[in-house]
């Protein structure tokens, strides 16, 4: 179990892990919200340590950076060509085709910086009191819910990423995945923890929907898409909701 957990680590992020541990994806889905929350841990430790000769609003501008350089941005690419496809208006086909660029356009580019500025802002106006919840909570249940959006779509693609995530999804790995979330949401939260978990599962649902009548399923970039729009709205959530 260990040596899957850390080849999840491999796979999510850019810590260094032995090639030796490298595993299939159909191993590594259930521990993808753990992942989540180790890098949660790594933000939290972070704000922690440089928080007493910081101010907030550097600080916060440094937690944004390592969020997004410990995924080696894999979630944020993601992101950004999916804004690239969805606001290109063009047919299903070009809108896949200009996904698969690897070269960013001017909307994934304006993407990126307004869910950079976001998540910024969000993260500036948490409180004392939030901020440890919040940062540990923000990337596990983006993981989570990538899982929960595989588990209810389909491929668009025979190949690539997005279908090999998909058709490795078991019902147990999203049985054991959501308890385990939940638990931790709840333990953090308590009663806000069970309407959070649920409310970034309507999210995610109606981002899921919406990509699938798009474009006629969903792709790896997709993927990455619920993950940072989830993680917005769990920031949102937090600044709104709890002080």
């Amino acid at each position: 179990m260990i040596k899957k957990f850390l080849g999840t680590v491999a796979f999510l992020t850019i810590i260094p892990v032995n090639k030796k541990y490298q595993t299939e994806l159909k191993d590594s889905v259930i521990f993808f919200p753990l992942v989540g929350l180790l890098i949660g841990c790594i933000l939290l430790l972070v704000y922690r340590t440089i928080n007493t000769f910081l101010q907030k609003s550097i600080i916060d501008i440094i937690i944004v950076l390592i969020s997004v350089i410990i995924t080696g941005g894999l979630h944020i690419d993601g992101f950004s060509d999916t804004i690239d496809g969805i606001c290109s208006n063009k047919n299903k086909n070009e809108i896949l085709k200009i996904m698969d660029d690897s070269r960013i356009g001017v909307m994934g580019t304006i993407g990126i910086f307004f869910l950079l500025i976001f998540k910024y802002i969000l993260l500036n106006n948490l409180t004392e009191n939030t901020i440890n919840s919040a940062l540990l909570l923000m990337p596990t249940l983006g993981r989570y819910n990538m899982i929960f959006s595989g588990k209810i779509s389909l491929p668009i693609k025979q190949t690539g990423l997005g279908n090999i995530f998909i058709t490795n999804i078991r019902n147990i790995d999203l049985i054991i995945t959501t308890i385990y979330t939940l638990i931790i949401t709840v333990l953090l939260l308590k009663q806000h923890g069970l309407i959070l978990f649920l409310t970034t599962i309507l999210l995610t649902t109606l981002i899921t929907k919406y990509l699938t009548n798009k474009i006629g399923g969903m792709t790896g970039d997709c993927f990455g898409t619920v993950n940072e729009i989830t993680e917005i709205f769990v920031l949102f959530y937090f600044v709104l909701l709890i002080q």
